[in-house]
């Protein structure tokens, strides 16, 4: 946002130089990014009357001037210019002047006739961008000799470039920053005037010129419409153009220049309609279906669904809030216009501009937000502007239509609160001095507390926390007294979440992988290929992002395939995340019938080790992925054990699920081929993921301690034939519920398939590792023991002890 220096200071009174406000502005958390310089382009430049004209005695398209300066010499200048004439009053750049671009004027013989100076156009004199077609006709009231400078008051002035963030969308204009200078200063804000000479209005009249049908009044509950009548779309003011070219807008004339003027003044986007194209007297706010309309700028644009409209009796007129239409501009010949002021709904603006890829000036500022209190008073001051400069006229008072009225929120904000965030007490007075400048009212206040009310022109204050931050802002934050000690608060739960990834990144990380970020919305089509019970978007941006994932794997699978795409098919990744379902279960309680589930997931595909001169190469497998899920769920030092996973409707063609404490705690497994097609993934890919949450309900992450042990460990092998169908976890519990004191681990190393008699059968080799904590095992204890796993295999699992 472009701030004009000396604009600002009509607003509100103030002593510091660019520099200073600059400076005050950014610890008030409002960043200048720049300062430019801002001089006239010229000097030496004064006024003249043209006396005489004469043809140029050696050139047809030259004339020879006669002009008086003022000082009773007439000089004689040479001049191309066509609309040259007796009796104009121009500037002159006499010899000794400089203008734009470092030209220096002298005294030159042109085609043999001398020539004492230049008659300037508004181009040769940096006024106009372009090329003007003619010189410059001042004021016919005009007296030569004056200074062209002073006369135009074009003193040195500055321009801040000022960094507005999206929530605040009051600054975006001299009056919003004018407020923040009230609040740093203590001086009040100077409201420019809209009284308006009754000589400017027309006679009284039932006729209202104009009437209005807010047929979306959630999009556009305020609408002011003001006839004028007898204006024409002169040239705007000196000032006013050159406030305009400094706000990086180009004049027009003063029916276009007064609406940008008081926008940039105010902040209330404004928009003039010739009255005449206006169709039956009628204007209706609506919203439309797809359709086409050509703007402003003569681009026929195809709408989106919903966009909100500005329109007569049988067509659109304007698309609202963003850019007026063709078919209603101010023209030439406008003599009537229907001045616009209105209120627009953000969502509504920005989803219309977001999607037809258009920003402008207006839509930029009702994107974040106006004054809901600021129709009228903006109608009137761009009025004013009009009929001052043309000599129109405008009806005794505007045509205004309301859906419902603005709501002006309240809040309470505890003195002992706002002393416990800043950690300093701010005195009462201040704080009354600082709201009433930033234009919030006192409403009541006890010895603890004050109910304030927020002003219409904040509409990003909704908490006491806005509250208390405004008044840290203006106060100062160098106003806090430094301290020795540092203390540090933290969200128990956040930074236990914080020190839990980070232990599993450092797992991750540690073996190759790397973390990967992906979009929390995904396609319809990729959604079904995992739940037909995802949640829907009602709004979506895209066709590509129409639900929330109901697993983290398509996010991974597209990059994989993003991978793949450009040469690099040896991936190993993982991602933090959400996953959302419709279902009853959610531990928060966020929404009934859906749930959100923190996840990690953990990917694998193509070449798990490379080859070199001493092995070959090595595919990811689902047993490297299986270490990996077995190393980071360790984490939680919970029991943990494997199960085959069911079939029917799993994303996996050969799947597992990790149990800790008889609670699934995770899914792991190959990815089933048809999933992989739909990203065109050339390998295989192995896919876990871990349900987060539940781990941490079932452990704190802290480990139990327990002495070393201080007698050594025993190692048994025992082989045992089985049915073929009996998986080896339920084996291994068999064996655990032998000895839970003594057993540590238990590990299969050998499957041997049997063939002939014992075809159905299989050999499975456990190494069992033994401890006693007490003593040091003798060949009894393992005899006994080894009777008592043989008794409970046979026991349960019909299984047959082969060797030992």
């Amino acid at each position: 946002m472009k701030i004009i220096y000396s604009w600002l200071r009509e607003f509100v009174e103030f002593d510091w130089t660019p520099e200073e406000l600059a400076s005050r502005l950014t610890l008030a958390g409002l960043e200048v990014e720049g300062i430019e310089n801002h001089s006239p382009g010229f000097s030496g430049v004064i006024t003249g009357k043209v006396l005489h004209r004469d043809k140029h005695p050696n050139a047809d398209k030259l004339s020879v001037c006669s002009v008086d300066l003022g000082d009773g010499l007439p000089v004689r200048i040479v001049c191309g210019a066509p609309n040259v004439q007796a009796g104009q009053m121009v500037p002159v750049a006499v010899p000794g002047s400089k203008l734009p671009g470092g030209l220096s004027i002298g005294k030159a013989t042109i085609r043999g006739v001398e020539s004492s100076g230049m008659i300037c156009s508004r181009s040769e004199l940096g006024l106009e961008e372009g090329k003007s077609p003619g010189i410059w006709v001042l004021p016919e009231n005009t007296k030569p000799g004056l200074d062209l400078v002073t006369l135009l008051g074009l003193k040195t002035d500055y321009v801040l470039e000022v960094a507005i963030t999206a929530n605040r969308g009051d600054c975006l204009s001299h009056l919003g920053i004018a407020r923040e200078v009230s609040a740093l200063t203590g001086n009040p804000v100077r409201i420019p005037d809209t009284q308006i000479s009754p000589d400017f209005y027309l006679k009284e009249t039932s006729d209202p010129y104009i009437s209005i049908e807010l047929a979306a009044p959630a999009a556009c509950p305020v609408y002011v419409g003001w006839y004028l009548d007898g204006v024409r779309p002169v040239a705007s003011p000196d000032w006013m153009q050159r406030r305009l070219q400094l706000m990086g807008l180009r004049p027009r004339n003063i029916l276009v220049d007064a609406t940008n003027y008081v926008m940039m003044e105010c902040g209330q986007p404004l928009h003039a309609f010739d009255y005449s194209t206006i169709q039956s007297r009628k204007i209706k706010v609506f919203e439309t279906g797809k359709t086409r309309f050509t703007t402003l700028d003569s681009k026929e644009r195809e709408l989106p669904d919903r966009a909100l409209m500005i329109g007569d009796d049988s067509r659109a007129v304007a698309l609202a809030g963003i850019m007026g239409g063709e078919n209603s501009e101010v023209t030439d010949s406008t003599r009537t216009v229907l001045l616009e002021s209105a209120w627009f709904h953000p969502a509504s603006i920005r989803r219309t501009a977001k999607r037809l890829g258009v920003s402008t000036d207006s839509s930029y500022r009702f994107e974040r937000g106006i004054d809901t209190h600021l129709q009228e008073y903006a109608a009137k001051r761009a009025a004013k502007l009009m009929v001052e400069v043309t000599g129109g006229k405008l009806a005794l008072k505007p045509v205004v239509a309301t859906s419902h009225p603005p709501v002006q929120n309240e809040l309470v904000v505890r003195f002992q609160q706002v002393k416990r965030i800043l950690g300093i007490e701010i005195p009462k007075e201040r704080i009354h001095s600082i709201l009433e400048n930033l234009g919030f009212v006192l409403i009541g206040e006890s010895a603890t507390q004050m109910m304030v009310r927020i002003p219409t022109h904040r509409p990003d204050i909704t908490r006491e926390i806005d509250v208390i931050e405004e008044l840290i802002r203006i106060h100062g934050f160098q106003h806090i007294p430094e301290s020795g000690t540092v203390t540090t608060f933290f969200n128990s739960e956040t930074s236990k979440e914080h020190d839990r990834n980070n232990r599993i990144k450092f797992i991750l990380c540690g073996a190759g992988f790397q973390e990967v970020i992906c979009n929390s919305m995904i396609s319809r089509p990729e959604s079904d290929l995992i739940t037909t019970d995802s949640v829907e978007i009602l709004n979506p941006q895209s066709e590509d992002m129409k639900t929330l994932r109901p697993s983290m794997i398509p996010g991974l699978l597209q990059v994989i395939r993003r991978n793949q795409n450009m040469g690099v098919p040896n991936l190993r990744l993982f991602e933090f995340g959400r996953t959302f379902l419709k279902t009853e279960s959610d531990r928060y309680k966020r929404l009934p019938g859906y749930t959100e589930n923190r996840i990690l997931a953990i990917a694998l595909t193509g070449d798990f080790l490379e080859q070199n001169w001493n092995q070959p190469v090595r595919k990811s497998s689902f047993f490297d992925l299986k270490s990996v899920v077995m190393s980071v769920t360790g984490l939680w030092h919970l029991q943990q054990s494997l199960q085959a996973e069911p079939q029917a409707d799993s994303v996996y063609s050969n799947g597992m699920v990790l149990l800790a404490n008889g609670k699934r705690v995770a899914s792991l497994g190959e990815l089933r081929p048809e999933l992989t097609g739909f990203y065109d993934c050339r390998n295989p890919v192995y896919v876990a993921e871990i349900y987060l949450d539940l781990l941490d309900d079932l452990s704190r992450l802290t480990p139990r301690y327990r002495e070393l042990p201080r007698f050594l460990p025993v190692e048994k092998d025992l082989a045992f034939w089985v049915d073929k169908t009996v998986p080896a976890d339920k084996l291994i519990a068999t064996i655990r519920e032998s000895e839970r004191d003594w057993i540590q681990d238990v590990r299969v190393f050998d499957v041997f398939e049997a063939k002939g008699e014992n075809s159905g059968r299989r050999s499975v080799a456990f190494r069992i590792t033994l401890q006693n904590l007490d003593r040091t095992f003798t060949d009894e204890d393992i005899n006994a023991w080894i009777q008592k796993v043989k008794k409970g295999m046979e026991t349960a699992h019909q299984a047959e002890l082969r060797g030992v």
